[in-house]
């Protein structure tokens, strides 16, 4: 069945990904200049400590195929949704779950691969799946025996970090989250040494894949680095006695020699770093942080269904295991599946034993809220907002699981009680999961473009029409993306930064030619009247039909530009240039 669906998913991914190439995001702008970096050089530009490697590593040989970055994008994001597709039905196998479960289970995945493919460019597909598959595996009976098995964990397990640096320490803290479960779970005498044994094996494993990677940053930062990006995270969280986000949207600023925007290695920027533990106001502003990001966590986790059925069900899970660990020996009942995660999925019907009987919980039933909750606090000292819900894909089928199994549980009383409601529960499951995917899904197939990219598209073209492309500023935001970083992208020039109350006077010192701004921010009135600046907005994007462009974006040039002039990146000809196709 399986095969089944990832073949269905392939022939879909690759509609979607024809009809929303015009999709683009600004990490993805990133991600997608480090991979053009591997293809074409320097190599140097390419280490990055903000963004994984692997993402970039996947997009790298189709641009030196000469594929379009867009295109290759989407190519490669589909490619990580169908492994993704395969980490979740892995896992739900090895949860021991009825043979329909894993289907439904698997499916589900499937449609939401699908929708989110398309959203963005980025690498949470890929470190969902990976993590997926590294879970699988420990929570399979194969991994306490066999030291095959935690070493493979671990080479997964380091193959997601990098995908994502987040995975590294998911790797520890998850990995030893489920040694101790097991520990405890197995009766004294039954060779319970060996699970350190098998977690050491993943460790060492893990180490030695990331190894390379981290060392190689290491030598770039001059200090032991396994990543940048957590640093910068919390760093914008920090109190609010200044400007603490990304100094890259906040600042003009020059990038880097060869690089379109700061943000494709946002390390060196002077972000505004703090401490908790450096006085007790700091203290008290985490313990915030961290209580908001758990509220955040919860209300993302609810995202994922349409009845948020996955985290109701999954702290019933938590109660009912709490009741049985008052009750009887931590140590219980313990019926995992014996077969790898990867085995026949008929042979997830042999786990149907470990479904709760009465007020009886199984042993299996621990791992969704266990994991739950280790796949959440990671991100609980840091960034995390309302649309960050990539950042938990690899919780959709721990939720559903959890749903499954309460509903599994809730059967037997109301078999007497409310028969009708019994014969309810399954479909209600399945509904609850399944229609915000499946209408995702069909918004993919239809296709879309963002409206900054299009227009992003439309400005490049124009630009380089009038034969005198050069440096951007400003990020002429619509629909929150940065229509500015975007236009620099297709462009091939480099983008200088914004402040959000930049004047007239600030953007000419920047050094760029071309400032792009929202029409109705009060600097626009400025540019329009200052004599250093001419407005382009009809000339550049005149077949978007744009009309009052206080209603949308103004383009302004400054005459006269010269790389000279203005202490320039780099040597820009007043000749039309834009190695990315700009057509709509």
């Amino acid at each position: 069945m399986l095969g089944l669906i990832l073949a269905v998913q392939a022939v879909l991914l690759a509609v979607a990904a024809a009809t929303n190439r015009g999709r683009l995001n600004t990490d993805g702008v990133a991600y997608l200049r480090l991979a053009h970096d591997y293809a074409e050089g320097p190599l140097h530009l390419a280490v990055s400590g903000y963004w994984g490697p692997m993402l970039s590593w996947l997009v790298a040989p189709l641009l030196a195929f000469g594929v379009e970055p867009l295109l290759a994008g989407r190519v490669v994001m589909a490619v990580t949704a169908l492994g993704f597709t395969a980490g979740c039905a892995s896992l739900l196998r090895s949860l021991a779950l009825p043979a329909r479960t894993v289907q439904a289970g698997t499916a589900i995945a499937a449609l939401a691969g699908l929708g989110w493919s398309i959203e963005i460019i980025s690498p949470d597909l890929l470190v969902a799946g990976l993590v997926c598959l590294a879970l699988a595996l420990m929570t399979a009976e194969c991994w306490t025996k066999q030291p095959r098995w935690a070493l493979g964990t671990g080479t997964i397990w380091g193959t997601a970090y990098l995908a994502k640096a987040v995975a590294l320490p998911l790797a520890v803290g998850l990995g030893l989250l489920i040694a101790l479960v097991r520990f405890f779970r197995t009766p004294p005498g039954n060779h319970r040494h060996r699970i350190w044994r098998q977690l050491a094996l993943t460790w060492v494993a893990c180490g030695i894949v990331a190894a390379p990677w981290i060392v190689v940053l290491s030598i770039k930062y001059h200090t032991p680095t396994f990543s940048t990006s957590a640093k910068a995270a919390h760093a914008v969280v920090g109190p609010k006695d200044v400007d603490r986000y990304h100094p890259f949207a906040r600042t003009f600023h020059r990038p880097e020699e060869g690089r379109i925007t700061s943000w494709e290695d946002p390390t060196s920027l002077p972000y505004a770093t703090w401490s908790p533990f450096a006085s007790g106001a700091n203290f008290r502003h985490q313990l915030n942080v961290s209580a908001r990001n758990a509220l955040t966590a919860v209300r993302l986790l609810g995202t994922f269904d349409l009845l948020h059925l996955g985290v109701i069900s999954a702290l019933l899970l938590a109660i009912l295991g709490l009741r049985r660990l008052a009750g009887a020996p931590l140590g219980g009942t313990s019926s995992t599946n014996p077969k790898p995660p990867g085995g026949d999925p008929k042979g997830a019907t042999s786990g149907s034993a470990s479904r709760l009987e009465g007020t009886r919980l199984s042993g299996d039933w621990i791992w969704p809220p266990l994991l739950l909750l280790g796949l959440s606090g990671v991100y609980l000292p840091a960034y995390l907002e309302l649309v960050d819900q990539r950042y938990f894909y690899a919780t959709l089928p721990l939720l559903f699981a959890a749903a499954a199994m309460a509903a599994d549980w809730l059967k037997d009383p109301l078999v007497d009680r409310s028969p009708a409601l019994n014969r309810l529960l399954w479909p209600l499951v399945l509904v609850s999961f399944a229609a915000l995917p499946a209408i995702n899904a069909l918004s993919a197939l239809q296709g879309g473009v963002n409206p900054a990219a299009w227009v992003a598209r439309a400005a490049a073209d124009g630009i380089a029409k009038t034969g005198r492309p050069g440096p951007i500023a400003g990020s002429g935001l619509l629909a929150g993306d940065r229509t500015g970083v975007f236009t620099a992208f297709f462009l091939d020039q480099p983008w200088y930064g914004d402040k959000p109350d930049a004047t007239a006077e600030e953007f000419a010192a920047s050094g760029a030619r071309w400032v792009m701004v929202q029409g109705r921010r009060p600097v626009a009135a400025q540019l329009a009247t200052d004599p250093g600046f001419t407005e382009r907005t009809q000339d550049v994007l005149k077949e978007l039909g744009l009309g009052n462009p206080e209603n949308f974006l103004r383009l302004f040039e400054r005459p006269g530009w010269s790389s000279g002039t203005f202490a320039g990146r780099r040597e820009v000809p007043d000749v039309p240039a834009a190695p990315f196709p700009v057509t709509r």
